[in-house]
């Protein structure tokens, strides 16, 4: 794929700015050059929230209004998002908290038991981000050494139970 967009979306307070980062760090690692629209809510805590990553193989300055991958953290990234999903855009979500039954025909959608993996492993609420980045590596076909490189890179604190957590999404 030469041109693709990755949207994440959660809740206010959730880390989607850096999750964004991380995912565009991971992609940056495969050669893409990176364009990161990030939106800023009038909300502190709580609210929609959302970062679009565009990634190409060409110089870009803008995103685009269609999704290739949609990581869904809550049911609003669903409910607000649905409408820039493609035929073949890939949909990761947690089935037991976003229903995936208003997508559009076609749509693949990837279930990751993201709250499981998180009580399982006792890891805090905030590493919901690294089991979806990592559900998402492995649906585009990205080698878990990218992704742990870049979450070594990123992350200084609690890094090895990112990645137990992570690899679990994997």
């Amino acid at each position: 794929m030469d041109d693709f967009s990755v949207l994440i979306g959660g809740k206010a307070g959730f880390g989607i700015d850096k999750a964004s980062l991380v995912i565009a760090n991971i992609i940056k690692n495969l050669g893409y050059r990176i364009y990161i629209y990030r939106d800023y809510p009038s909300i502190i805590r709580g609210g929609h929230t959302f970062s679009v990553i565009r990634s190409s193989r060409k110089k870009i300055a803008s995103h685009r209004n269609r999704i290739e991958y949609l990581l869904a953290l809550n049911q609003d990234t669903i409910d607000f998002h649905k409408d820039k999903l493609m035929k073949d855009s890939v949909v990761i979500y947690d089935p037991d908290s976003v229903r995936q039954d208003s997508l559009p025909i076609g749509v693949q959608c990837v279930p990751v038991a993201v709250l499981k993996i998180i009580k399982e492993e006792n890891a805090p609420d905030i590493m919901h981000n690294s089991c979806m980045i990592a559900a998402y590596c492995k649906a585009a076909g990205i080698g878990w050494e990218i992704l742990e490189n870049v979450f070594r890179k990123i992350f200084d604190k609690e890094t090895d139970l990112n990645l137990k957590v992570a690899r679990r999404g994997y």
